[in-house]
């Protein structure tokens, strides 16, 4: 008795539109990967796979993992090892051109057809329904048959092979053979019954009077090199030429073209022994500013990406890179790497007005770093750090700083309280005492416009007091402490201070959720009484507002969007959030937030309600943040987080991003542990694939993806088997599912 798997695709995908301008190059491919680290040629399919073609063998790459494409058997071999281009044309077939002949790969079987009347160098494009066309003589294209599966030969004058600098199909299904002095282009036209094809002549506009020596295309555009060295973009649309600008003493200085790609206003020129230059369109001249990216090699090949707004860089010797514009420039320092002095966790970050970059440590004091900025090495800048030896510090614990109406800032610490006076340029100690106890473990600080001084203390509970003295001296005067649970130290644990205005604070407590303080009875009421079933989200590490007035509280088990006591949301692992404690939260705009975890950056649309995590895979070099480690920068929004190891900074300077949803295809199959050909298994029923299996093969695992190499780590999966289970699994990032004991009969798979 056979047994049907009737897959019907569905995919969820958490993630947030970006802006990008600040560049980011990303090796993506390496030696440890792929079979090779040269690449020779590049070829994206349908599913937004990335074929990479290397001096070594083909290598497949789908954002997560590279896999070295490897034959089936001895009769299915590729002709050569050196992969001088790739085409994909539809249906899972992949020609594959090598210097010692032409191979044609269907996937589906992953058997491999060889043509080896195709040799050594020669052209080859494709149509837009999938007929390949090569040259590899003079005055002749050749074309597969598909209904026949041969090449057939179609003469035509005037094409020298020694002159051809470019043959290529354009967005219209147009054939274009470009000539070093002119130019052919011609209509295909395909008779639907035979499957033959003809080629019309057709004139154009593209004229040069000075002959061509490179020439590079898209769908729209053609970009070409004159002997004189003048770089042109003609437009096929339009039929109007372009000036770019004059590449003479770049093509002296770094030698031969291998690709041209237009990237936006930009154009990245490739040179095949020196790296690869940047032509920037500037808004103000139209002239083009010429800059070089920092790839230490040569450049083989360019491609842009059919889905993303990514750029792909083979190179020789040092794999692959992408280059993209997020709109985050997200900058990790990693604070040993630039001092001995500071090996414990950054737990309190802040940027003054006279940009000295303030970082406090659990355990290893202050250290400052003057004339801070974004796009500076900090190893550039100037710095001290500032300890209890050498400084009024009262501990080297070191969980906060505020800014004060005074020319001071103050500094809280795990003894009590100091601050820095800006006048005399050193940290001096203010004692607060409430009875015969000194007010320690000070975690958080918020200084009112009439003289109030409210501090957070982990275990003391929360003071108000007054600041008198002198604008450069301040005295602390009539202290008050507010507690909770008659001062059981256990139970005054506050971490945080959000004040909405000045008039109406809030303090976050680990173990008691949100408090506010009451003027009218000048003391702490809770937010809510709701009680949680899971204990944890009382412990508040963190609070903001967005727009709609929702209170944002980050806790031990995810954050809260809270609306009323009957009305709140819960985001946290479950939902896709890389990890559950929410450190610290700043606001970025009305409603674009970021939160700090365990394990990386989220940012967070709660208009939306969408999201995109940063972490190790997204070049993060800290990713285990601490709580209440976080500052944004007023002049010029920059975003700080502290963690354990260092300092992420984020600043927004990109332009929108489109959004993309991937497609979810299924890719592997394996029946009692043994991998199997899934194509071979998988027949169409209209727009359903259906999965036939035999009814003893009833232990089987499929795995699943989607290629996104922009967001690819937000992914998460839910699924559900129709006919075994109504209810949706959450499968998180996990993109298999096994199934065990399976009863003979028809599922749907839904992802």
């Amino acid at each position: 008795m056979g047994k049907q798997l009737v897959f019907i695709l569905f995919f969820f995908l958490n993630l947030l539109i970006h802006n990008a301008y600040a560049y980011n190059l990303k090796q993506v491919a390496d030696k440890e990967y792929m079979s090779n680290s040269s690449i020779t040629s590049l070829c994206q399919d349908e599913r937004g796979l990335m074929w990479i073609g290397t001096c070594d063998g083909l290598n497949i790459y789908d954002g997560q993992e590279i896999e070295e494409f490897k034959t089936r058997d001895k009769e299915d071999y590729l002709s050569g090892n050196l992969i001088d281009n790739i085409v994909y044309t539809g249906e899972d077939i992949y020609w594959i051109q090598t210097y010692y002949g032409l191979n044609r790969l269907n996937r589906k079987t992953n058997t491999i057809t060889h043509y080896n009347e195709f040799q050594k160098l020669f052209f080859m494009n494709k149509d837009s329904h999938g007929n390949l066309f090569i040259i590899q003589d003079s005055n002749c294209i050749y074309y597969y048959h598909k209904k026949e599966g041969v090449f057939k030969k179609i003469n035509i004058t005037g094409i020298p092979i020694s002159d051809i600098v470019n043959f290529f199909i354009d967005g219209n299904n147009r054939m274009w053979v470009v000539m070093k002095g002119y130019n052919r282009c011609y209509d295909i036209q395909q008779e639907a019954a035979s499957g033959d094809i003809t080629l019309l002549p057709q004139k154009t506009n593209l004229i040069y009077q000075t002959s061509l020596i490179y020439c590079f295309n898209d769908e729209q555009s053609l970009y070409y090199i004159d002997k004189e060295f003048n770089f042109y973009a003609f437009h096929i649309p339009t039929q109007k030429n372009e000036f770019i600008a004059n590449l003479g003493k770049e093509i002296q200085e770094r030698g031969k073209i291998s690709s041209i790609v237009h990237y936006h206003n930009s154009y990245f020129v490739g040179f095949l022994m020196d790296g690869i230059l940047l032509l920037e369109k500037q808004k103000e001249t139209n002239h083009y500013q010429i800059q070089s990216l920092p790839i230490n090699s040569g450049v083989f090949c360019l491609k842009k990406d059919r889905f993303q707004d990514v750029v792909w860089i083979g190179t020789d010797g040092q794999g692959v890179y992408l280059y993209s514009n997020p709109l985050y420039s997200i900058k990790s320092m990693v604070l040993s790497n630039y001092t001995e002095k500071i090996e414990r966790p950054v737990r309190a970050i802040y940027l003054d007005d006279e940009r000295t970059f303030w970082v406090g440590t659990k355990g290893n004091g202050i250290l400052k770093i003057y004339d801070y900025e974004f796009d500076k090495n900090i190893s550039d800048c100037r710095a001290e750090v500032l300890t209890t030896s050498n400084s009024a510090l009262s501990s080297n614990a070191v969980y906060c700083f505020a800014k004060s109406h005074r020319n001071l800032l103050w500094i809280g610490d795990e003894e009590g309280l100091t601050y820095y006076s800006y006048r005399e340029k050193r940290i001096k100690s203010i004692p607060i005492r409430i009875g015969n106890e000194d007010f320690k473990y000070i975690h958080d600080i918020y200084e009112t416009a009439d003289s109030e001084l409210w501090l957070a203390s982990v275990g003391l509970g929360v003071v108000k007091a007054r600041i008198a003295g002198t604008p450069d001296n301040p005295v602390i005067v009539d202290a008050q402490r507010y507690i909770i649970n008659d001062g059981e130290l256990g139970s005054n644990y506050f971490f945080t201070i959000y004040a909405e205005n000045e008039a109406n604070l809030l303090f976050g407590n680990k173990g008691y959720g949100v408090f506010r303080y009451n003027e009218t009875t000048n003391g702490l009421e809770p937010v809510s009484t709701h009680k949680y079933e899971n204990m944890t989200l009382n412990n508040i590490l963190a609070i903001s507002k967005d727009s709609s007035n929702n209170y944002l509280f980050g806790t031990s088990y995810g954050l809260i969007k809270y609306t009323s006591e009957t009305s709140y949301q819960l985001f946290n692992a479950k939902n896709g959030f890389l990890n559950n404690t929410i450190h610290a939260i700043l606001r970025n705009s009305s409603d674009d937030f970021w939160l700090s975890t365990n394990l990386g950056l989220i940012n967070f649309d709660t208009k939306r309600n969408v999201f995109r995590s940063y972490g190790f895979g997204d070049g993060l070099k800290v990713v285990e943040f601490s709580d209440g480690a976080a500052f944004r920068d007023s002049q010029t929004g920059t975003l700080f987080f502290g963690g354990i190891n260092g300092v992420v900074a984020i600043r927004a300077d990109g332009r929108p991003e489109q959004l993309y949803m991937p497609p979810v295809y299924f890719d592997k199959l394996s029946i009692f542990g043994e991998q199997y050909n899934l194509g071979e298994f998988l027949t169409r029923k209209k727009e359903t694939e259906v999965l036939n299996l035999q009814y003893d093969q009833n232990f089987f695992s499929v795995s699943f993806a989607s290629v996104d190499y922009l967001n690819g780590n937000n992914c998460t999966y839910f699924y559900k088997l129709k006919g075994l289970s109504d209810q949706w699994v959450n499968n998180g990032s996990e993109s298999g599912v096994s199934f065990t004991n399976m009863a003979p009969g028809e599922y749907t798979f839904l992802v």
